[in-house]
């Protein structure tokens, strides 16, 4: 374990390389009908009697997350509530937080509050990717299967690491 704390920075570099390989992998399907009679070519996968799929990326939502967010936020504030659209968002944004906090933690270390805030974030993110790896189980979706492991050992490294801070004090 000291070897880990030790390498908090390297540790951290790697996560956020394992985060970036794992949301350019497919997370779900874009399901196409194709009755049965046919079959499913490339890059497409048969999903069952009726469906193929078309493994996609979550990096596929970056170009339209901003103007989306704003949409939202108009609707929002219009009144009118969307809660698939707020569902979706919330769940972006739990992906992306253990991003974002990993590399505040990289930039500015030594902040006990901000790893356990880093914690928190992380134990958010793994429930939102496990809750969408769940949706769709299939093993050709590896990219939603990463993320999992990453910040399953991140936080797992993250909490021994505190806690071990927390007993030489």
């Amino acid at each position: 374990m000291s070897w880990i704390n030790m390498n908090q920075r390297s540790r951290r570099i790697a996560f956020l390389v394992l985060l970036a390989v794992a949301v350019s992998g497919p997370w779900y399907f874009e399901r196409i009908y194709v009755p049965p009679t046919y079959i499913c070519s490339a890059p497409n996968i048969r999903l069952d009697e009726n469906f193929c799929g078309m493994p996609v990326a979550i990096t596929a939502f970056i170009p339209w997350f901003g103007r989306d967010l704003m949409q939202l936020v108009t609707t929002l504030a219009a009144g009118a509530i969307d809660p698939m659209s707020l569902l979706f968002f919330s769940f972006l944004l739990l992906l992306a937080l253990p991003f974002l906090s990993t590399l505040v933690l990289i930039l500015w270390e030594g902040r006990r509050r901000w790893r356990r805030g880093q914690s928190v974030l992380l134990g958010l993110g793994l429930t939102a990717s496990v809750l969408i790896a769940l949706l769709e189980r299939h093993p050709a979706l590896w990219g939603v299967w990463l993320y999992v492991a990453a910040a399953a050992a991140m936080l797992l490294l993250e909490v021994g690491a505190w806690h071990k801070q927390e007993a030489q004090l």
